[in-house]
């Protein structure tokens, strides 16, 4: 209730993982604005589609970013629809698939248990 009730989900993490909030928010239909850190936001947020990334520590930058969003509804709404179909992205069958497709890109490097 709390994510469909909200018009942005803030990340302002110093060091993120998978970011699982990141993913809760966006399936919910809540935009996210993340600092752009080296694992997790950027591998779930498409900029500007979805939600924004912006440049780590740039508290500037994530101001701009919150307060376009609250001020423009128009904004808002174009990037909650952008997060149709992140599930999709993130389900197991999506899961299995990315790691058999690196999987059997490393064997056709050579990769394999035989080198």
């Amino acid at each position: 209730k709390v994510y469909r009730r909200a018009a942005l989900t803030l990340v302002t993490s110093k060091y993120e993982g998978f970011g699982l909030v990141i993913l809760e928010s966006l399936m919910n239909g809540t935009p996210v604005v993340s600092y752009d850190l080296r694992y997790g936001p950027s591998d779930i947020i498409t900029d500007g589609v979805n939600g924004f990334l912006v440049p780590s520590g740039s508290i500037r930058g994530l101001t701009d970013r919150i307060v376009s969003i609250l001020k423009d509804p128009q904004l808002r709404a174009r990037l909650s629809a952008g997060t149709q179909g992140i599930g999709a992205k993130f389900d197991a069958e999506s899961f299995v698939a990315r790691w058999s497709a690196l999987y059997n890109e490393l064997d056709a490097q050579g990769w394999s248990e035989n080198s």
